[in-house]
């Protein structure tokens, strides 16, 4: 599981994703259900994919922004919420391509269903639920993937092509190749400090 190599935040990968405090949000995050985990693209079929997913991603680099790190960066849909601050929790949706538009890995059940990638078994163990994250130069994820969600706001769609320096870099990771660049599209939920529980 992708999210494994890049969220070490626990020897054991469910407690990353699925725990007690991210049963607590899950009221609050169901408004967020359809749309925030929704696929950026739906193939109809695998020739389809291949053909306008690849058009599709390539476009997003073409309108993005590079940052002095390599990052760059296109948001596909501009929220408008707030825009948490270092120190901050937020939950995200991410889904994780190679260059050639294959999806890696996604904590989107719909988004895996699209590519025939559907887990009974990730579904169990919680992992198709927003991930929480800290804002925090010490998050154990990797540079591009903090870089970027750090200058993201609540309810931002955005393109994430991180070189395989700010990546996994020449060592790769599980299935991420050596020297591998990736391309992510990350929908923020919702921000810990700004939600309010229900009673």
């Amino acid at each position: 599981i992708i999210i494994y190599y890049f969220c070490k935040m626990n020897k054991k990968p469910d407690l990353v994703v699925f725990n007690e405090e991210t049963k607590q949000y899950d009221a609050a995050l169901k408004p967020y259900g359809t749309s925030a985990s929704s696929p950026v693209i739906k193939p109809l079929n695998t020739a389809t994919w291949r053909n306008d997913g690849v058009h599709t991603l390539n476009n997003y680099k073409a309108k993005s922004k590079m940052l002095k790190s390599g990052l760059r960066t296109f948001n596909i849909i501009k929220g408008d919420g707030i825009k948490p601050k270092q120190g901050d929790n937020v939950n995200l949706f991410y889904e994780l391509y190679d260059t050639q538009a294959n999806l890696i890995d996604s904590n989107s059940k719909e988004c895996e269903e699209g590519y025939g990638k559907y887990s009974s078994e990730k579904e169990l163990r919680g992992r198709y639920s927003a991930m929480p994250m800290q804002l925090s130069p010490d998050a154990q994820m990797i540079t591009g993937f903090k870089e970027a969600v750090g200058i993201m706001k609540v309810g931002d769609r955005m393109f994430a092509y991180l070189p395989s320096n700010i990546g996994y870099g020449a060592q790769g990771s599980g299935l991420i190749k050596p020297n591998q660049d990736l391309i992510f599209i990350i929908t923020m939920a919702v921000s810990y400090t700004h939600l309010t529980l229900p009673t």
